[in-house]
C-alpha cells in the first residue's frame, strides 16, 4: 500500500511540476529585424568542394599559341570613341586599315594596325 501511495504521489508531482514548468516558461523572443548586433559571432563559412579532371601538365595555355586580332567593328568603335566621326574604310590590306574621318571640323586620313587597333599614323586632308 505504501508503494501505491508513493508511486501515485510521484506521478502527481511529476505531472504538476512538468505542467507548471511548461506554463511558467516565457515565450521565445521575436526574431531580430535588421542587421545583427556587432557582438554576434559571424556565420561559419560553408565548405567549398570542387571536382574536376585535368589532362596534361600545368603551365600550357592553348590561347597563347593563337593569333587573335580585334574585329573591324571594334576598331571602328574605338576610333568613334576617340572622337572621329564620318569614318569610312578606304583601304584594307593585311597589316593596316586606312580610314578617312572627321575630328571636329577637320578631316583626317587614319592608318590603323589591323590586329591591335592602334592608331599608327594620322594625316590631315
Amino acid at each position: 500500500m505504501n508503494r501505491l501511495i508513493t508511486s501515485a504521489a510521484l506521478v502527481v508531482l511529476l505531472a504538476l511540476g512538468g505542467g507548471t514548468a511548461a506554463i511558467a516558461m516565457p515565450p521565445p523572443p521575436p526574431p531580430p529585424h535588421g542587421p545583427p548586433p556587432p557582438h554576434w559571432p559571424p556565420h561559419p563559412y560553408q565548405p567549398n568542394i570542387q571536382f574536376g579532371i585535368q589532362f596534361g601538365g600545368g603551365g600550357y595555355d592553348y590561347y597563347d599559341d593563337q593569333d587573335y586580332c580585334v574585329s573591324g567593328n571594334a576598331i571602328y568603335n574605338h576610333l568613334h570613341r576617340m572622337g572621329y566621326r564620318y569614318l569610312h574604310l578606304v583601304d584594307d590590306n593585311d597589316d593596316t586599315l586606312t580610314y578617312t574621318g572627321k575630328l571636329g571640323s577637320k578631316r583626317y586620313w587614319l592608318e590603323v594596325d589591323a590586329c591591335s587597333g592602334e592608331l599608327l599614323d594620322r594625316h590631315r586632308i
